[in-house]
């Protein structure tokens, strides 16, 4: 009994010197220095960004956030766009922010980002029917499912359902048939970023020190489930690694079918050293962290957008059959609809994920153009709410106007046009990040959703079931659909070479 005692006054004391560690740390805190702007018990940042922006146009302050981040200006991105990670990290920041340890997020990635921006990409247009035979399955499989005939009207909770969808076109790129359509395997690809972002988020674990966190995880549901999914995705690839490896022993040069996973084969073929389950999982996993809750959330804004302005359906509906009429549904047709393309990126531009853009974490110290050091441990970003809606940069910034970029696109320079694509990253435009780390997978993001969207205005008309669009959610620096938010989809005539 006396040493039952012992044992939790053991840990009692270890807990009291973790706090007590953890508030001199907070006092040593480089960030400090700056002044400080908004109420650090807020979800919603916003109106904190924009009073940071009017009072401090020019130099640094800081957001009360647990984990404070400093917002530097935007001329200061130019500085630190291209700086090395031993200098300012983007990896060093998730993995501290995520709490890597628990969650992977933020792990040092260079194979899994290698085959996203210069495989895939490559091979987007010999990708194209792979995705469109994956994009046709998943809206048949939500749409159909629920519907006692054909006709009639289908209301669908919006997020969860584009979720789907694009995590049956991540995982036939990644892993290919059968298994990218097994429910498990589904499952464990959409929720493994929210429990992730859950665990990251818990105060449970956030106010404690590393050593703390250690003692206490393995006793959180939630941390279990991450393990679970985890060793769910490491023993459903094992025979997908054997397979490749075999292959590769054997010296077979037969091309895979696409449907068969080749971002799988390009990660392999990429590694370095043993290839190893538990190292495809967690890449795997991490693909799917960025590639799922983003693009479902964009896409999901994109329909709340329309179904707010049936007219411009319309629009988009008479370019699809115009483009289509001219070049055929291929993936040079992607390229053609600028009315589309204009639409995601203000789509994008008044929602973004991400309301304070290039997160890094200095590693050494930095000094920036206006006499300003940053120092080692900073966290750093730069407001992207501010750019988003700046007057100087876009007139009448508030308003949605679904063909803003096409204008800027058809009035500007043949050399500038291209800084208005919808995939693009500028200083005016950071939705995607900007520099070293822009997203990778921008490219193929834009062409998933192009199909998407091009399939679902071909063959339904579709409206809010609310009276007026459901308002965002923030939680600090994440901006999200409403996750509640319902879309009533009718079916229509189809476009020639969209049906479903």
């Amino acid at each position: 009994m006396l040493f039952a005692d012992a044992k939790i006054l053991a840990l009692v004391g270890i807990v009291l010197i973790a706090i007590l560690l953890r508030k001199y740390l907070q006092t040593q805190d480089p960030s400090l220095r700056f002044p400080v702007v908004g109420d650090a018990k807020t979800l919603d940042i916003r109106a904190a960004l924009e009073e940071g922006n009017r009072k401090y146009p020019n130099s640094s302050w800081r957001l009360p956030l647990p984990d404070p981040i400093v917002i530097i200006p935007r001329w200061a991105a130019g500085e630190i766009k291209s700086l090395a990670e031993n200098k300012i990290s983007l990896n060093k920041e998730i993995f501290i922010r995520m709490l890597g340890r628990f969650t992977m997020l933020g792990e040092d990635d260079d194979e899994m980002v290698a085959v996203v921006k210069q495989d895939l990409t490559r091979a987007l247009p010999n990708l194209f029917e792979t995705i469109v035979d994956e994009v046709k399955f998943g809206l048949n499989n939500i749409l159909r499912q629920g519907a006692s005939k054909e006709t009639e009207p289908q209301e669908l909770s919006l997020y969860e359902n584009m979720a789907r969808v694009i995590a049956l076109v991540s995982g036939r790129i990644f892993v290919g048939l059968p298994l990218s359509r097994d429910e498990h395997w589904i499952y464990s690809s959409i929720t493994y970023t929210s429990e992730g972002v859950t665990v990251a988020e818990s105060p449970v674990l956030r106010p404690y020190s590393p050593f703390v966190r250690w003692l206490i995880s393995p006793f959180l549901s939630q941390v279990r489930s991450l393990r679970k999914h985890q060793a769910f995705i490491r023993e459903k690839v094992k025979p997908l690694i054997a397979d490749h490896l075999e292959k590769r022993q054997q010296g077979t040069t037969e091309k895979r079918d696409s449907s068969n996973g080749k971002f799988l084969d390009w990660l392999l073929a990429r590694y370095k050293y043993e290839v190893d389950a538990t190292r495809i999982a967690r890449d795997y996993l991490l693909v799917a962290a960025g590639a799922i809750p983003i693009a479902s959330g964009l896409l999901s804004q994109v329909l709340l957008e329309l179904a707010t302005r049936p007219q411009h359906a319309q629009t988009l509906r008479k370019e699809l059959n115009d483009v289509i009429g001219k070049t055929g549904w291929k993936h040079a047709a992607l390229a053609e609809l600028q009315h589309l393309d204009s639409f995601l990126k203000e789509t994008q531009r008044l929602n973004p994920h991400v309301l304070a853009m290039m997160p890094r974490r200095v590693m050494s110290p930095i000094t920036l153009s206006n006499g300003e050091t940053l120092q080692p441990g900073t966290s750093v970003a730069v407001s992207n709410h501010s750019i988003n809606t700046s007057a100087e940069l876009y007139p009448k910034p508030l308003e949605f106007q679904p063909d803003r970029f096409y204008e800027l696109r058809r009035t500007c320079s043949a050399q500038d046009q291209r800084k208005y694509l919808f995939s693009n990253s500028t200083l005016e435009f950071m939705n995607f990040g900007y520099g070293t780390h822009t997203c990778p997978g921008r490219n193929f993001a834009s062409d998933e959703l192009k199909i998407i969207v091009a399939y679902l205005l071909s063959n339904y008309d579709f409206e809010l079931v609310s009276k007026s669009k459901p308002d965002n959610w923030t939680l600090g620096i994440v901006q999200i659909p409403d996750p509640t938010a319902k879309l009533r989809f009718t079916k229509r005539a189809p476009i020639r070479e969209l049906e479903i």
